[in-house]
């Protein structure tokens, strides 16, 4: 009885301290703030196809960047951009796109965009944008979360979304 007693009380202890643990608190939703909009055409320079579906490949020809308030950022560089994409037999697109900013009136200031995410080929698509960037006016972007949507309307059009309140790293 005593060796009972002994695992009992243990064991009912520790099954209410288990018990009494608040419920998990949910994370605040992210909000997104427009950063930058703006157009960017795309061509399709091949389609190619592969177990999972067909392999795209596409050239940025020309695009231009705008702050929200409408002053321009600058214009893509020509011949430095590219996209590479593979529309699954699902139908599900799976998006990549590289290119090169010239920021305006900034000497040697550029911003490379690297994006990467999922839609429906030519009309539209969301994805998580890297920035990179010389500029002194925008070197704020060198470390935001950006998401940005892509819109394949005519002409193509670009939001780009960054965290509000972001901790900084």
């Amino acid at each position: 009885m005593r060796f009972s007693l002994v695992l009992f009380v243990p064991f009912a202890i520790l099954v209410g301290m288990v018990g009494a643990q608040p419920p998990p608190v949910s994370p605040p939703v992210p909000q997104f703030e427009l950063v930058a909009e703006g157009t960017v055409r795309i061509e399709q320079a091949g389609v190619f196809n592969v177990p999972l579906g067909q392999r795209v490949s596409a050239l940025v020809t020309e695009g231009e960047l705008f702050l929200p308030n409408g002053t321009r950022i600058g214009a893509v560089v020509p011949g430095t951009g590219i996209g590479n994409g593979l529309v699954a037999n699902d139908g599900i697109f799976y998006a990549s796109v590289i290119m090169t900013v010239k920021v305006d009136g900034e000497d040697n200031s550029f911003v490379y965009m690297h994006t990467q995410g999922v839609g429906e080929e030519l009309v539209n698509s969301m994805v998580w944008v890297y920035m990179e960037t010389t500029s002194t006016n925008f070197k704020a972007l060198n470390s935001r979360f950006l998401i940005a949507n892509m819109t394949f309307s005519e002409p193509p059009s670009l939001g780009v979304y960054g965290l509000v309140d972001q901790i900084s790293l």
